[in-house]
């Protein structure tokens, strides 16, 4: 007679996990899209920056368990009236990406920040490109250590 207890079942992963799974691969599907609306902040582009949130909140609709304070930035930006609201949205959404970014190792971005409007970002490596305070600061910013 064996002294091991019976196998049991795998235990199903719970919700907050699959959430956190799902939003980690929404993110880093989207790191692409979201070092173009950068680019786009930094170049004055709004219409470019709102059609990137719309295409990227159509995908998280469709996703079970979506993350609704991803959702709620990307919806706020899709409904921007003006580039100053998507940037300000640009903050919260960074927030998100700049987590996965430092917990993941990408060779290619790097976190930048601007301590002159308290602002920190993901972008290409290279010279700043601070997306969001226009022509005053463009070029405001450092990578992060």
């Amino acid at each position: 007679m064996s002294t091991f207890a019976a196998e049991s079942k795998p235990k199903k992963k719970s919700l907050a996990h699959r959430a956190r799974k799902h939003k980690a691969d929404f993110i880093e599907k989207n790191i692409p899209n979201y070092l173009n609306m950068q680019t786009s902040l930094f170049k004055d582009s709004f219409e470019t920056v709102s059609s990137i949130a719309k295409s990227m909140l159509e995908t998280l609709n469709q996703e079970e368990n979506s993350d609704p304070e991803l959702k709620s930035s990307l919806e706020k930006m899709s409904n921007a009236k003006n580039i100053e609201e998507s940037r300000s949205e640009f903050k919260n959404l960074s927030t998100h990406f700049i987590q996965w970014v430092q917990n993941n190792f990408i060779s290619d971005v790097e976190v930048i920040v601007c301590t002159q409007s308290n602002s920190r970002w993901i972008q290409r490596k290279g010279e700043a490109e601070n997306p969001f305070d226009g022509a005053e600061l463009k070029k405001c910013g450092t990578p992060e250590k």
